[in-house]
């Protein structure tokens, strides 16, 4: 399925003086039985023969038009499509046509805006994509939201001049951008320690 190129058939709702029960039943299967048409299998202005949406003109302009057999240039019509795909679900075949034979459709593929009238497809995508988003903020708008802030251990001086005790200082970086209190100790050590006195945590 090609989205920028193929088109959506969407059924519209019939006048209630249609009493043909074969049109009442296309589209009633919802979105999954909306047909998706190539570039080559449409014509917009009605003027190629065996192409959905062929009008009167291009019947007119054949080559011994009053010859052909009745139908001719009136093959590939949507009505036809939809068959042709409805007997092959019967079947347990994959159709040609159908959008559920593209992608997964659930109750919200087909969205119509109520003001504009627009209609939109969504559609599952399950392949890698890329975006940018640029995000434009005043200074004064940005706040800091975390309450913790990362420290490293940037420097330790050890003091083994006495005999009494060893003086370790060691110096803790704030590597964030959040005002936070550090504090250092001793763990796992190999032989017991005295009492330490630590300094007030710094900033």
């Amino acid at each position: 399925m090609d989205c920028s190129s193929d088109y959506l058939l969407v059924p519209q709702p019939l006048p209630k003086k249609c009493k043909d029960p074969e049109l009442k039943t296309v589209g009633s299967g919802g979105p999954g039985e909306y047909l998706v048409l190539r570039e080559n299998e449409i014509t917009l202005d009605g003027s190629e023969c065996d192409r959905a949406g062929v009008n009167y003109g291009a019947f007119s302009r054949q080559t011994h038009r009053c010859q052909n057999v009745a139908g001719t240039c009136l093959k590939n019509q949507p009505l036809q499509l939809w068959r042709d795909d409805k007997k092959a679900a019967e079947e347990g075949r994959s159709g040609q046509h159908f959008l559920n034979n593209f992608i997964s459709v659930s109750d919200q593929t087909i969205l119509q805006n109520v003001s504009s009238g627009q209609i939109v497809l969504r559609a599952p995508y399950y392949e890698h994509y890329q975006s940018h988003i640029i995000i434009e903020l005043k200074a004064d708008q940005i706040d800091i939201i975390a309450d913790k802030s990362e420290g490293q251990i940037t420097e330790v001086y050890i003091d083994a001049t006495s005999n009494k005790v060893t003086i370790i200082k060691v110096v803790v970086t704030n590597m964030g951008i959040a005002v936070d209190y550090f504090g250092v100790d001793f763990a796992n050590c190999t032989h017991p320690l005295g009492p330490s006195d630590f300094d007030k945590p710094s900033k």
